[in-house]
């Protein structure tokens, strides 16, 4: 499914939604290191999903390469 535009669109999506301030930056800042402005702590992230072993997951949704765990 890499390449698909469903999927390319949705990783920019969720990207989107922790880089912008806001809920979702702010629930995975309280978890992790301080990072610039348009950086991702995805370690942090994993926190907040409840599961560490989540952050490659993470950070392949969030660089755009592909959802799950497949």
């Amino acid at each position: 499914m890499p390449g698909d535009d469903r999927v390319t669109q949705t990783c920019a999506y969720l990207r989107m939604l922790l880089v912008r301030p806001g809920e979702y930056r702010a629930a995975w800042q309280r978890l992790g290191n301080h990072v610039a402005p348009d950086e991702i702590d995805y370690a942090a992230v994993a926190r907040v999903l409840g599961d560490r072993h989540l952050e490659d997951v993470a950070r392949q949704a969030l660089e755009g390469s592909r959802l799950g765990e497949e």
